[in-house]
């Protein structure tokens, strides 16, 4: 994924509903190819993805802080 990454994703805990929350975000048609998956529960997202990531997010009922 090309350009420099500004947004880190963590979905880091030790529950099970963070692994699979950074799975659905990877493995969805939308937000998937915004972003590039390090490791099972984190997620990087270049800058000019992010408005669209945040939208795609938003559509499935979650949000990043700002």
């Amino acid at each position: 994924m090309p350009g420099n990454f500004v947004i880190w994703v963590r979905c880091a805990s030790s529950n099970v509903a963070d692994q699979v929350l950074a799975a659905l975000i990877r493995h969805d048609r939308r937000l998937g190819p915004l972003c590039t998956p390090i490791g099972e529960r984190h997620l990087a997202v270049t800058a000019g993805h992010e408005p669209a990531f945040r939208r795609a997010l938003h559509a499935l009922g979650y949000a990043l802080p700002v």
